[in-house]
């Protein structure tokens, strides 16, 4: 276990400087790269000539002791250009490429993540698109060769043109990053814990798109440096004298067919080390922006084998840690989880004793404060020639304190449902009708901006796949930190670490500062559902919506979360509602039933008249595979 740890910490204390310095490509590009930066720097000491000096007794004198590698056709030194040509080639072509990653990326990312949405972010989004469209209608040399010509060629203009023309590979690539990466389940997660919109897109969003950026780097650059050669070479780039390695090689091209190779072959070489380091530089950068290829690569070279932290407290201990805790039961008697298979969903009469209750889903008055109230909600997933009703006229009340659980088969409508009260239905889905009203307050209808608040401070989200769910590029004590700034702007970030770390306590996670300084990947199922929990319970909500929280968690692990969650709920006096599919959840763990199918409500009843006396055929046939499943696994 020691060992584990100590190689943990080595992986974690390793930076960039650290992993660079590894063997490797990013070690190699740094060497080839270097060399040519440094022979730059020391060009006016090193180079035995002056780079526009001719010699006109020797011009297109062959490689010999007076000059190493030759002169070209005008007499001049090839060695002491050589030297002197990565001050014009790097320089033009870094700075470009710098300059249309800073266009690039931030374009991108806002045209990636509003495109597609309402409103005036939207509206820029597709706008900025459609002139990026524009730029790229023309081939890219002839759109540098005009903005040359208008600017005039010199240095800082062949800057801007290249930066112009190579910005709309890193606005596309960006783009095309924050579209897949915005449909993640941690940027719902980051919704749901009150963060602004612009937030979420440059804060948690954009840092998971920039590897693929940041790789295409090398290529870009190489893609400059011939461009840059290729407007020299018609006389729109660096003039003559000047050294610079594309303009060489193109003086050198006419005279290797009279025998003059070494004029184009040695600033050929020198180019194409220069293009090869930046590539093995952007593939060690795509390598370290990755968590999970970065400690793969560090172990590999440090000799270490699998898992990298250990996934919490002392196994010995976990017994005594759940008994610990209010509402906790001992493993025995816990009922054995209903299987994935679903029961017949064929239609059926009602039961004899159905009652009107139970179809309608509307519980009866008990007196105390609905925190929570729906009424006929119905919600629409439109489809190419169809509209599909997930949930078709749901009305649920739930009580201040109150733990409801809502059961059903896989597809009954549980996840929408939850959704639909954190206002997170997105297209193609619609809130057809209906009304969902929290503390009085109506909530369909509401923009983000007015539900942000609400989801910062009122509500707790907790959902299955909890490693999914957090950013995979950011340690979770750092997301902890944004989640609870997010919820208490005027909060210092030290002030925040602490309450990370005193929310790590309270879930019962052992070593809390180091956990809090892991990343995802690093954390067992078990340990990252914690996290998620300490998360949704960061604000005190006075809701927790738990839906399938113990998905893909070993049965051992499922009684460890279902236990905290009750007893945290149970302290704070918050309403719970548990989405499931496992019965014997249900019944250990929440006050009331509410049983879906196909997006109705065919039962509300209190547990123990559920168990005992279901007034829903689909009811009694999910009982019956409950006990069935258990039956058969003796």
């Amino acid at each position: 276990m020691g060992g584990t740890l100590a190689l943990g910490q080595r992986v974690r204390n390793s930076g960039l400087l650290r992993f660079a310095i590894r063997p490797g490509p990013m070690l190699y590009g740094l060497i080839i790269v270097g060399f040519w930066l440094l022979i730059s720097l020391l060009a006016p000491i090193i180079a035995p000539y002056s780079p526009t000096h001719p010699f006109p007794d020797a011009v297109l004198a062959p490689p010999g002791s007076r000059f190493l590698l030759g002169t070209d056709r005008d007499g001049l030194d090839i060695l002491s250009r050589l030297m002197w040509a990565p001050r014009i080639d790097l320089g033009i072509a870094v700075a470009s490429t710098v300059l249309a990653l800073c266009i690039g990326v931030p374009v991108g990312g806002f045209a990636g993540y509003f495109g597609g949405k309402g409103g005036l972010q939207g509206a820029l989004a597709t706008a900025a698109m459609r002139i990026v469209d524009v730029s790229q209608a023309f081939p890219v040399f002839v759109f540098a060769l005009a903005i040359v010509a208008v600017l005039g060629p010199r240095a800082g203009n062949l800057i801007v043109a290249m930066a112009f023309v190579n910005a709309p590979v890193f606005i596309w690539l960006t783009r095309s990053q924050v579209l897949a990466v915005r449909e993640r389940a941690f940027v719902e997660a980051a919704r749901c814990a009150g963060n602004s919109e612009v937030r979420i897109a440059f804060r948690h969003v954009l840092p998971n798109a920039l590897a693929a950026p940041l790789t295409q780097l090398s290529v870009v650059l190489g893609f400059s440096v011939l461009l840059t050669a290729g407007l020299s070479f018609i006389g729109a780039g660096v003039q003559l004298p000047t050294p610079e390695w594309g303009l060489m090689v193109s003086e050198g091209a006419s005279t290797m067919i009279t025998g003059q190779w070494w004029i184009a072959l040695f600033p050929g070489i020198a180019l194409g080390s220069a293009v090869f380091g930046f590539a093995l530089l952007g593939d060690g950068l795509r390598v370290y922006l990755d968590p999970v290829l970065r400690q793969q690569a560090v172990r590999a070279q440090i000799g270490g084998g699998g898992i990298l932290h250990s996934e919490g407290a002392d196994p010995s201990a976990l017994p005594a840690l759940v008994e610990s805790l209010p509402g906790a039961l001992p493993i025995e008697s816990r009922v054995v989880p209903v299987p994935a298979e679903n029961p017949d969903l064929e239609p059926e009469p009602a039961a004899a004793g159905h009652s009107a209750f139970a179809t309608t889903g509307a519980k009866e008055p008990t007196g105390r404060a609905s925190i929570l109230a729906i009424r006929n909600l119905r919600v629409d997933f439109y489809g190419e020639s169809d509209v599909h009703r997930a949930l078709d006229g749901v009305s649920l009340n739930i009580d201040s304190s109150e733990s409801v659980g809502v059961v059903g088969t896989t597809g009954s409508g549980k996840s929408v449902m939850a959704r639909a009260i954190m206002g997170l239905i997105q297209p193609p889905g619609h809130v057809a009708g209906g009304s969902i009203r929290f503390a009085g307050r109506e909530m369909i209808g509401l923009e983000d901006a007015q539900l942000q608040p609400l989801r910062a401070h009122d509500f707790g989200f907790i959902v299955a796949n909890p490693r999914a769910r957090l950013n995979p590029v950011l340690s979770v004590g750092a997301q902890l930190v944004n989640v609870i700034r997010a919820k208490q702007s005027s909060l210092s970030r030290k002030a925040a670490l602490q309450h990370a770390l005193d929310l790590l306590d309270m879930v019962s996670i052992a070593d809390a500062a180091r956990i809090a300084n892991s990343l995802p990947h690093e954390l067992s199922g078990g340990m990252c559902q914690r996290i998620l929990i300490a998360m949704a319970i960061s604000s005190e909500p006075k809701l927790l919506i738990a839906d399938e929280p113990t998905a893909g968690l070993d049965v051992t692990v499922q009684m460890q979360v279902l236990d905290l969650i009750k007893g945290l709920v149970d302290r704070s006096g918050a309403a719970l509602i548990l989405m499931t599919r496992d019965l014997g959840i249900v019944a250990h763990y929440t006050q009331r039933v509410v049983v879906l199918r196909e997006g109705r409500i065919v039962e509300e009843s209190e547990v123990k008249h559920f168990f005992e006396r279901p007034e829903a055929d689909h009811s009694a046939r999910l009982l019956e595979a409950a006990f069935a499943s258990v039956g058969s696994r003796g």
